[in-house]
């Protein structure tokens, strides 16, 4: 139509119409594809030994879904209370450990809705860490963003040769909001993790081993993950969480830590397990 003509009352009704159309058309189908995400995420906990098994399915990509977040918060919160020796999250789908956040959900939010989905997520991230265990995250493919930030809050990460790390937030003109620029910087250093997420780049395996970003490189790499925790498993796990606590003491105040290292290992030395676990090396000895 031609700059300043105006149309008839019926065809500018029209006209109208139709637009209102177009948006409730865009806005189904957007709803849509959200519900059809959140019909297919779910999170699946099994036992290998006394290794529990955190599998994360939510395809393409493994996007963090509303659904998928609650499952897994859901999740880790009976873990807390069952508390195995160690657990293992690991993605029920191929190339991707975890996308990060879902666009659909998104895509159009409101700033409440957003703070909303963001601290949802927070919320899973950080019950993860809050485990009293130890924590593994096997990584297969893509880690990025939330599924970095997943990782992050685990003690170990294995990944496969041909997996990938990053923090690309940045490109949306966003940050990391589910601790990523904590713990990453607490991780490998403050220049590096300021590189990594300024520039959004995705970090190839044998980097990311060579930053500390990754623990050790293995094919496939849940199954290293749950062997290892197999292995740890042997020894004293009660004692293995001591060194767990006092780990993250350090991190936060070296006096503290020192001072709770010494209360550690004075509670562990007078606990039923050390004493046997003592007698049992020098009867070997013997």
């Amino acid at each position: 139509m031609p700059a300043g003509e105006v149309l008839p009352d019926g065809q500018e009704h029209a006209r109208r119409r139709s637009r209102r159309l177009a948006r409730a058309r865009s806005s189904r189908g957007r709803r849509a594809v959200r519900a059809a995400h959140e019909a297919i995420a779910r999170v699946d906990v099994s036992h290998e030994g006394r290794v529990a098994v955190v599998t994360l399915s939510n395809p393409p990509v493994g996007a963090f879904s509303l659904e998928l977040i609650r499952a897994l918060h859901e999740a880790v919160t009976l873990l807390a209370q069952q508390h195995p020796p160690a657990v293992v999250f690991r993605s029920g789908i191929a190339r991707y450990f975890g996308a990060g956040a879902d666009l659909a959900v998104v895509r159009g939010a409101s700033p409440a809705d957003f703070r909303a989905y963001v601290e949802a997520v927070r919320g899973a991230v950080e019950a993860v860490a809050g485990l009293p265990c130890v924590t593994l995250a096997a990584i297969d493919g893509m880690a990025l963003g939330g599924g970095l930030e997943l990782a992050l809050a685990c003690d170990l990460r294995f990944a496969s040769s041909r997996s990938r790390l990053g923090l690309p937030e940045v490109r949306l003109g966003l940050l990391p909001g589910a601790g990523g620029t904590q713990r990453l910087t607490r991780l490998i250093g403050r220049t590096t993790a300021i590189e990594i997420m300024l520039s959004g780049r995705q970090v190839e395996a044998a980097e990311a081993a060579a930053l500390g970003l990754v623990t050790r490189i293995a094919d496939p790499a849940d199954s290293a993950a749950i062997e290892w925790a197999s292995r740890y498993c042997e020894n004293s796990t009660r004692a293995g969480e001591a060194i767990i606590r006092c780990v993250e003491a350090a991190g936060s105040d070296p006096a503290l830590g020192a001072a709770q290292e010494l209360e550690e290992i004075v509670a562990l030395f007078a606990g039923d397990e050390a004493t046997k676990r003592i007698r049992r090396f020098f009867e070997r000895r013997d």
